[in-house]
């Protein structure tokens, strides 16, 4: 049996006003991608009783660029809590293979099992269906589990107590990126050298392998100078009263504020921060120190 689901489908298992959708012995299951759809099929096999494997699903139609996972998947980790206390067996699937998604899970204290392995003897838990790029019926929800997420966050961070540091650099990593937009960012390597030798930090990510450390250094910081992505959203959104620097180097913000879902996110960045965006001054697309410095000192 074929079904489809939407953002306009409401789901049929309540959590705490929440709907989220909940289907037996589901043999496969895709998301449309970059748009708000999710297809699956599920076998009417009644021989397919007992002893089911219990799967939450945090796969989504962004597939594993970071802010597409945790905007459209991973943000209702609080709905999957809650399963957990009916379903105390239940399983994670998800096939995201990037390194970040068992951090993430790890930050949260998430002990539960993670597979990319759907047995078809199961019941099958979606959150509702989000995606970044059609965001429409479903902001009002997006938005209160996006402001879940961050106050999770502070909650988890409250109890981090590390010495004040004035400037951090977040260099864009060049592992786990997704492919078509592994961009290349140029003249980093110039405002590397000078964050460092005004006594900053430069943190790259990738090797830092923990978020809970990495969210705490950030959180530490009071000017963090950062290129436009994903890097932005992941380490800025749960921060106050910080100077973040964005280094506009290909020119994708704006064109972006058209999509709802990253307004909406933008919006809370800056309502608590002092954003700065820096585009280049040259045709190369390249940043220089020169560029952000009276910003700093």
């Amino acid at each position: 049996m074929i079904h489809i689901i939407t953002d306009r489908d409401l789901g049929n298992y309540n959590i705490e006003d929440t709907c989220i959708h909940k289907y037996e012995n589901v043999i496969s299951y895709k998301y449309s991608p970059s748009i708000s759809e999710l297809t699956f099929f599920s076998s009417v096999d009644l021989s397919l009783q007992e002893d089911k494997e219990i799967y939450y699903i945090f796969d989504c139609p962004g597939r594993d660029p970071l802010l597409h996972w945790i905007s459209e998947t991973f943000i209702f980790f609080p709905l999957l809590l809650k399963v957990k206390e009916t379903y105390p067996n239940i399983k994670i699937l998800n096939t995201n293979t990037k390194k970040y998604v068992k951090n993430i899970f790890n930050f949260f204290n998430i002990n539960i099992e993670i597979t990319d392995t759907l047995k078809p003897n199961n019941i099958c838990f979606f959150s509702p269906i989000i995606s970044l790029n059609d965001l429409d019926h479903l902001k009002d929800l997006f938005l209160k589990y996006v402001y879940l997420f961050i106050d999770n966050i502070n909650i988890v961070l409250e109890n981090s107590v590390l010495p004040n540091n004035k400037i951090i650099l977040l260099p864009r990593n060049n592992k786990d990126n997704y492919v078509p937009n592994d961009r290349i960012i140029p003249g980093i390597e110039d405002i590397e050298q000078n964050i460092i030798d005004k006594g900053g930090i430069v943190l790259n990510t990738y090797q830092i392998n923990n978020i809970h450390v990495q969210w705490s250094i950030i959180k530490s910081c009071e000017i963090i100078i950062l290129d436009y992505g994903s890097s932005l959203f992941f380490n800025c959104l749960f921060l106050k009263n910080k100077k973040i620097i964005l280094l506009n180097n290909h020119w994708l913000i704006d064109g972006q504020r058209t999509f709802l879902s990253i307004k909406l996110l933008l919006d809370i960045i800056e309502k608590n921060n002092t954003l700065i965006i820096v585009n280049p001054n040259n045709n190369n697309n390249v940043i220089t120190y020169n560029d952000i410095k009276h910003h700093i000192e």
